[in-house]
C-alpha cells in the first residue's frame, strides 16, 4: 500500500515517533538516522511506499528513494530528506517556528 508521507506520520503520536527514532530533537525532524525506523515502522504497518507526489519525493520499504533536491542518491544518506521537512514532516519545527506548533 501507498500512503502520503504526512498521512503515515500523522497515524502516531509525536512522543511515539521520537521514541522508535524516526523524529530527532527539538525540531523533531526526519534525518538520516530516521531512515531505520522510518522503514520498520512502514514495513509493520503494510506501507510499501510514502510519497509527497507535489514535491515528487518518494521512500520505498526496500530503502529506494526519490528526492528532487539531491543529485547523488543515497540509501540511509540525510539526502532522503534533503531541503523536504517543512513540506513533507507534518511535525517539524523549525528554529523560527518553535513558539508556532505544539
Amino acid at each position: 500500500m501507498e500512503k502520503d508521507i504526512r498521512e503515515f506520520l500523522e497515524g502516531f503520536t509525536v512522543e511515539a515517533l521520537v521514541n522508535i527514532g524516526v523524529l530527532r530533537g527539538g525540531t523533531r525532524e526526519l534525518n538520516n538516522r530516521s531512515v531505520d525506523p522510518l522503514l520498520g515502522l512502514m514495513r509493520e504497518h503494510s506501507v510499501t511506499r510514502v510519497v509527497a507526489r507535489e514535491r515528487n519525493w518518494f521512500l520505498a520499504s526496500d530503502g529506494e528513494f526519490g528526492n528532487p533536491e539531491v543529485i547523488t542518491l543515497e540509501s540511509g544518506d540525510e539526502s532522503i530528506f534533503n531541503e523536504q521537512n517543512p513540506r513533507i514532516n507534518p511535525f517539524y519545527k523549525s528554529a523560527n517556528r518553535r513558539g508556532a506548533m505544539s
